[in-house]
Formats: structure tokens, C-alpha cells, sequence
């Protein structure tokens, strides 16, 4: 055959690299009803405001240019809210064993969810071109601000197809109120604080852009840890994410300057995966197999050393959690020597980081010890425990702090203050001079010993559970099977 008879092969398909089941994924969501009703509708109303624009020739077109902001936040948020389904199909129909009789890993079922839909916001964001040229047209259009913009809505709009993927994995009666709680959360922030895309520096939206990257792969790890084996080992890269997720709000603060406010923004939103992190790492199921610390065998010392803090067990994921506590410490106390010249506002401030972190380790480590001590036969309800008990410890907290400080007469604060040292909550409260009032410090030295007992009465809860840890963890890096009896 001459080189002119030839023809231009066109692909027709998806290339053979692909993962079969992100092909799979991808087409069930493209050619779904609700994917194409979702994307029908939100043209006609794009199409509607494009002819009416043109109609009452708007020149300066800013009333206009809103409505189009608002139609791509809806229809991103619509596509992506769809992740909530991702794997609630296979829960409910009971094909999550077959997926894993084949040879996809949790984490490529998980992220092939991801993708999937992802690529139906690809589309939709396409097929946004021709009314941008028309917003440039109606003279509305700024590259700059427009620019952060969208930056800014792909950023949320990954995270969030990442955490309702992560909540498919769930049951529905948790995954729905979470969903329903992390977006009113979201809608509130955003309409009571907002984002000057106009003042705000690109360092910002760099930073959460960085921060983005952190969270996806969390959240697909954690989704993908919720059926996964153990070989799989997925612990470990959940707590390497938990350090990464502090690197972008360190830089911003560097680089912009600690006193600049995106900065700390940025910094702050790399909490709650911290917290997230460490609260997997204490209540993780522990692995039972010897192959899942196969690579840190591998390096010898240095491996036994790093399998300390990132090993598929739960006395490792203690010194994880640990680790962490100290370099918010250090960051704490770096962030207030910037801040606060004084030594008085200086004194005060490190006191209440000091509280806030042994309020916080209290509360984790109680909650994490009791769930592990109910919950021994029932290791999959572990889980909901720790965060039940959590939740009740905050919400026993914030009605007490209400009561001594609205309800109860001046009189008799002082009295209500030291029975409030009982709780972790309220110790933190005391050492924050919250409850000291008119005393001073009176109440200081009660609050330190309360903390000290409170801290010891915990540990020794905690150090049931981690001596057991502590021999499989031992025996995993020794290469030999943990005796199930441990």
C-alpha cells in the first residue's frame, strides 16, 4: 500500500492506558439521563440570558455577568454532588466483593470514580466557551479576575467530587448529613465572609490550589479504606498527606508574610485534614499481615524507624498523632512571637495554644480509647463511636460555657467554674481566663492539676489498647504473623 493510499487514523475510543474501569465510568456517566437533563437545562438558561443580554444591548453588562457566575457554580456543584451515588450502587447491590476478586485496587475504584466525574465537569466547563466570548463581547470580561474565579470554583468543585466519593463509601444515614453539613457550611461561609477575587493575591489561590492537591488523594484513600484489604497498606500514605497538608499554608505564610491575612486562611484550611489524619491514625483497624510492611523492611533501621509513625498499626499511629501535636506546637508558638511583641499578650496567648492542644489530645485520645475498648468485637462501628463521642464532648462543652456564663448568677461562677474542670472542655475554658472573671488567675493552678489528672486518667485508658499494638507492630517488622489472641 503507497504512503498516498494511506489514511489518517482518527482515534475512535478511549487509548488502551486508560483504566478499564475509569473508561467505564466515564461513559455510564456521560450517557446517563441525569447527567444529559443537567446539562440541557443548564444551557437553556445560559442560551436564555445570552439572547436576552443581546436584546437589551448591555454594554457594561455586570447584572449579566453575575447570572453566568451563578449558572457554573450551579451546574459544577449539580455534576459533582453526583459522586454521592459513585459507590452507593455497588453497596446496595453487593458487587464491591467482585470488584475485588478482580485485580483494580480499592484506591483505582476510588479514583476511578473521581475521574469519571471530573471529565463531566471538563465537558460542562467546554461547553462554557462560546458565552465566554460572548461576556467578552458584552464588555464584562477580565482576565485577571476572571482568571481567580475559575481557579477558585475548579479547586472547590475537585475537592468536593473527592468528598462525595469519599461519602459513598459510607452508610447513607452518615454520608447525606455530612454532605448536607460540609456544603451549608461552605454556602455560609461564602455568603457571610466572600472572596474579593479583586484584592486577593494569586498567592492565595496558588495556595489552595496546592491544598487541593492534598485533599483528593485523601479523600480517595479514605473512600478506598473503607472496603480495602489489608495488603494494601493505605495508611500510610493517608498520614504522609497529613504533614504534606501543612506545606501550603506554611510557604503562603512565608512567602507572603505571617501577618497577611490569605496567608493564614490558607494555613487554617490544612486543619481539618490534620485532624482528619490524625483521627484516622488512632482508630484505623490494624493490619494482621506482614506484607503490608514489606517496603519498610526493605530499608532496614531506617525503615523500622519511619514504620514507627507511618506503619498500618495503631501504636504508630499514636506517635503519628503525637509528631503532629508538636509541630503545631512549634508553629503556634512561632506565629504568636510574630504576632504578639508583648510578653503579657505573649504569656496569654501561648497559654491558650497550650490549652487548646491538650483540650484537643484529651478529647481525641478519650474518644479514641473508649471507642477501641466498646467497639473491640464490632471493629467496623469503631468509627462511628469515636466521632459520636466527639460530638457529644463538644456539644456538653459549648452548653456548659453557656450556662456558667449567661445563665448562672455572677455569684456563683466561681463555683460552677471549678465543677466545669471536670471536663476537658471546661479546663480549657479556666486556662483561657474565661471563667476567672474578676480573680485573675485564681483558678489557674485547679485547671493545671485538673489537666495533669485528666491527662493521666486518659493515658492509662489509652495504654490498655497500645500494648497489644505495640507486640504485632513489633512482630510485623520481624516478619512473623501477630498471634490473633494479641
Amino acid at each position: 500500500m503507497g504512503a498516498s493510499e494511506k489514511s489518517i487514523s482518527i482515534p475512535l475510543d478511549f487509548p488502551d492506558w486508560l483504566s478499564p474501569m475509569v473508561v467505564k465510568e466515564i461513559r455510564q456517566g456521560l450517557r446517563g439521563w441525569v447527567f444529559i437533563s443537567l446539562f440541557l437545562v443548564l444551557h437553556l438558561c445560559l442560551l436564555s440570558w445570552g439572547c436576552l443580554t443581546l436584546a437589551a444591548n448591555r454594554n457594561e453588562g455586570r447584572g449579566g455577568d453575575h447570572f453566568f457566575w451563578f449558572m457554573l457554580v450551579v451546574g459544577m456543584v449539580a455534576i459533582v454532588a453526583r459522586g454521592i451515588f459513585a459507590l452507593q450502587s455497588e453497596r446496595s447491590e453487593n458487587t464491591l466483593e467482585l470488584l475485588q476478586i478482580s485485580k483494580l485496587s480499592a484506591f483505582r475504584v476510588v479514583s476511578g470514580k473521581w475521574v469519571a466525574l471530573m471529565m463531566q465537569v471538563a465537558v460542562f466547563l467546554i461547553s462554557l466557551l462560546p458565552y465566554g466570548i460572548l461576556r467578552y463581547y458584552f464588555g464584562s470580561f477580565n482576565a485577571g479576575i476572571d482568571g481567580k474565579i475559575f481557579l477558585f470554583v475548579t479547586v472547590l468543585a475537585s475537592v468536593f467530587a473527592a468528598l462525595a466519593v469519599f461519602l459513598s463509601c459510607l452508610k447513607k444515614w452518615i454520608s447525606w448529613p455530612a454532605l448536607l453539613l460540609v456544603g451549608g457550611a461552605l454556602i455560609a461561609m461564602m455568603v457571610n465572609n466572600g472572596v474579593r477575587f479583586d484584592r486577593t493575591p494569586w498567592l492565595f489561590f496558588i495556595g489552595i490550589t496546592a491544598l487541593a492537591l492534598v485533599y483528593v488523594p485523601f479523600f480517595i484513600y479514605m473512600g478506598a479504606s473503607s472496603f480495602a484489604t489489608d495488603s494494601e497498606n493505605l495508611a500510610t500514605p493517608k498520614r504522609i498527606l497529613g504533614w504534606l497538608s501543612l506545606v501550603p499554608g506554611i510557604a503562603c505564610l512565608a512567602i507572603g508574610g505571617l501577618r497577611v491575612e490569605s496567608s493564614f486562611i490558607v494555613f487554617l484550611l490544612g486543619v481539618p485534614l490534620v485532624v482528619l489524619a490524625m483521627s484516622d491514625a488512632l482508630i484505623a483497624p490494624s493490619t494482621a499481615t506482614p506484607f503490608a510492611v514489606r517496603n519498610f523492611r526493605r530499608f532496614k533501621w531506617v525503615g523500622s524507624f519511619a514504620a514507627c509513625f507511618l506503619a498500618p498499626n495503631r501504636m504508630s499511629g499514636f506517635l503519628y498523632t503525637v509528631t503532629m501535636g508538636l509541630i503545631a506546637g512549634v508553629i503556634g508558638y512561632v506565629l504568636c512571637r510574630v504576632w504578639l511583641p508583648s510578653f503579657v499578650e505573649l504569656k496569654r496567648a501561648l497559654g491558650a495554644i497550650f490549652a487548646l492542644l491538650s483540650t484537643a489530645g484529651l478529647i481525641t485520645y478519650f474518644s479514641a480509647s473508649l471507642s477501641l475498648l466498646v467497639m473491640r468485637r464490632r471493629p467496623y462501628a469503631t468509627a462511628y463511636l469515636y466521632w459520636f463521642c466527639i460530638g457529644i464532648q463538644f456539644a456538653a462543652g459549648v452548653i456548659l460555657f453557656y450556662v456558667v456564663t449567661e445563665v448562672i448568677d455572677q455569684s456563683f461562677r466561681p463555683f460552677w467554674a471549678k465543677v466545669a474542670l471536670v471536663s476537658p472542655v471546661g479546663v480549657y475554658a479556666v486556662m483561657c481566663d474565661l471563667y476567672s472573671f474578676a480573680k485573675g488567675y485564681v483558678l489557674l493552678k485547679p485547671a493545671i492539676f485538673a489537666c495533669v489528672v485528666q491527662w493521666l486518667l486518659v493515658m492509662g485508658l489509652y495504654s490498655v489498647t497500645l500494648w497489644r499494638e505495640t507486640k504485632k507492630l513489633r512482630r510485623l517488622l520481624r516478619n512473623e504473623r501477630p498471634d490473633e489472641r494479641l
